[in-house]
């Protein structure tokens, strides 16, 4: 590929005929040296260009899948410890209403017994 450098500092021969100048197959094959590595400068340009957009939407694709299990993923923890939290206060009312239902049936066992010996005085 031609270089900055290699056009900067390229040499073409003088002719001498009328005027002095410089060879015109040599500048002619000097130009086309040019021509091509421009075409091809242009052409690489072009790949990265096209390419960029679908790297740049690949990314960010990636990016948003990434996001989206995060989220995904801290809903769920989320939902899990309420769940669990909830199995707490379910098994806490649980204990709190067999205790209840203990205290109930302690009382009517003590009014059917006051109820009972006060019949008995009669």
């Amino acid at each position: 590929m031609l270089s900055g450098e290699a056009v900067r500092t390229r040499k073409f021969t003088t002719v001498r005929g009328f005027r002095e100048g410089y060879s015109m197959a040599e500048v002619d094959v000097f130009l086309e040296q040019v021509a091509v590595a421009l075409d091809e400068l242009r052409s690489q340009i072009q790949q990265q260009v096209d390419a960029t957009p679908s790297a740049a939407a690949a990314r960010i694709l990636e990016l948003a899948q990434q996001t989206a299990d995060s989220h995904v993923h801290a809903a769920e923890q989320q939902a899990k410890a309420q769940i669990e939290g909830l199995r707490h206060q379910v098994e806490a009312l649980n204990a709190r209403i067999a205790e209840l239902q203990q205290i109930e049936r302690e009382y009517r066992n003590r009014l059917k017994d006051f109820i009972a010996s006060h019949l008995d005085e009669l």
